[in-house]
């Protein structure tokens, strides 16, 4: 069909991300998707908090955390969030086939979360969301130090 030939044409376009392209799509994906509350409410300073339910998009941000930051999984903490109907051990074994982080360093949480209570199916995440966390003053300012450039330089186009 139409759309898949488009869709390949585009993704064979990409082939392997460079350390500069990852460096700029792990900023941007933190950017978009990173806690946006920078206050220093814990622990009396900022960390990295990313949430999402993609299991590709939380691979690339692990590499990115690995690769560019030196973080490696043992060293992130993870919640799971999940609806209360959902197998605790089904989810706990999903993320950690997928993300290769140690069981140790994944906390599962039954929520409810309040915006979408009754709204939407409650089996439309079947493994809950992921929130992945640095604690690290550095690697926070890495990041935000790496929006800024992107953010300072987006009308500066070649």
């Amino acid at each position: 069909d139409e759309n898949e030939t488009v869709r390949k044409t585009h993704q064979t376009q990409i082939g392997k991300l460079s350390d500069r392209e990852l460096m700029l799509v792990g900023a941007a994906l933190y950017w978009a998707e990173g806690q946006k509350v920078f206050a220093y409410k814990r622990g009396g300073y900022p960390y990295l908090c990313f949430s999402n339910s993609d299991p590709q998009m939380l691979l690339l941000f692990l590499n990115f955390l690995e690769r560019f930051l030196g973080v490696s999984r043992k060293e992130v903490r993870c919640e799971i969030h999940i609806q209360p109907n959902l197998s605790i051990a089904k989810s706990l074994t999903y993320w950690h086939k997928t993300t290769n982080i140690p069981v140790n360093r994944l906390k599962i949480y039954k929520v409810i979360s309040r915006s979408s209570n009754h709204k939407r199916p409650k089996n439309i995440l079947p493994y809950g969301t992921v929130h992945i966390r640095v604690n690290g003053r550095k690697e926070f300012f890495k990041v935000r130090g790496i929006i800024d450039g992107i953010a300072t330089n987006s009308n500066k186009l070649l």
